[in-house]
């Protein structure tokens, strides 16, 4: 649609304005509502079978056009874990392109709802972790006070020392908790509390 070469077997075109694609419900009952299915299963469509673990189910891709052609700049996926009970299971990534021609898996919400950032296998319901080895994890939170102004609080994870550091700047010493449970308040931990 507004296109004579679609790429796709549906393409909607747009030029010098926004392209925008609308599902509108009209209805007084709260559990009428607009729906867009993705929706997958191996073998045919005459006779569909039960997805595997790891089958992606959909997908949202956004691309941007560079050196000649459409490139994937982020994803979102969902895919099959399991099958309970004759539910299906899933889980979704969001993947982002650093660099390169790949998008790469930065988060993941699990089928039990736990959220991993920088790990494929979230153990909590917040899990923040790193693949590459020596790599310091830094949080940060911020606020603004009742003035406008922002506060700054990073909690730091060294993972060389072992030790969690919570401050104003990344690896500041304010406060220095290290394996053995000892404790630095503005300097390194020497002793337990």
């Amino acid at each position: 649609i507004g296109t004579a070469t679609p790429d796709t077997i549906l393409e909607l075109s747009g030029a010098s304005a926004d392209t925008n694609l609308t599902i509108s419900t009209y209805h007084d009952n709260a559990d009428i509502n607009s729906i867009l299915t993705l929706r997958t299963a191996d073998n045919t469509e005459v006779s569909p079978q039960p997805t595997d673990a790891d089958d992606i189910l959909g997908e949202i891709v956004f691309q941007g056009y560079q050196n000649s052609g459409f490139r994937e700049a982020c994803d979102i996926k969902a895919y099959a874990s399991s099958e309970a009970g004759g539910y299906q299971l899933g889980y979704l990534t969001f993947g982002t392109t650093a660099s390169g021609a790949n998008t790469t898996e930065r988060m993941r919400i699990t089928a039990t709802g736990n959220v991993g950032i920088g790990t494929a296998t979230p153990a909590e319901l917040l899990t923040i972790g790193s693949v590459t080895n020596g790599a310091t994890i830094n949080m940060l939170m911020t606020a603004k006070d009742d003035s406008g102004a922002e506060q700054k609080r990073y909690f730091t994870l060294d993972p060389d020392t072992d030790r969690l550091y919570i401050g104003s700047a990344a690896s500041s010493s304010i406060f220095v908790m290290d394996s053995a449970g000892k404790v630095g308040i503005g300097v390194s931990p020497a002793t337990q509390l």
